[in-house]
C-alpha cells in the first residue's frame, strides 16, 4: 500500500491547506489503495495464513499442527 501511496504523492498540484501541507487522501481513495495492495497478495498466501491464525482450520483437531 506504500507504493499506492507513493505514487498518490508525486501527483502535481494535489490540494494543500492553508499552511501548504498535502491534505489528506480522500477515504475512497485509501479504500482503492486497500482494494489494489489486497489484489497482488496471492490466494495461496491468505489460505495459510487464515490456517494459521485458526479461522479456517477444521474444528475436529485434526490441523492442530498447522499452528
Amino acid at each position: 500500500m506504500w507504493d499506492e501511496y507513493e505514487s498518490w504523492l508525486r501527483i502535481p498540484n494535489l490540494p494543500r491547506t492553508e499552511t501548504g501541507k498535502i491534505k489528506k487522501a480522500s477515504p475512497s481513495k485509501i479504500a482503492e489503495w486497500v482494494s489494489t495492495t489486497w489484489g497482488k497478495i496471492s490466494e495461496n498466501l491468505i489460505r495459510v495464513l487464515c490456517k494459521k491464525c485458526c479461522v479456517t482450520n477444521n474444528l475436529d483437531g485434526i490441523e492442530d499442527d498447522v499452528v
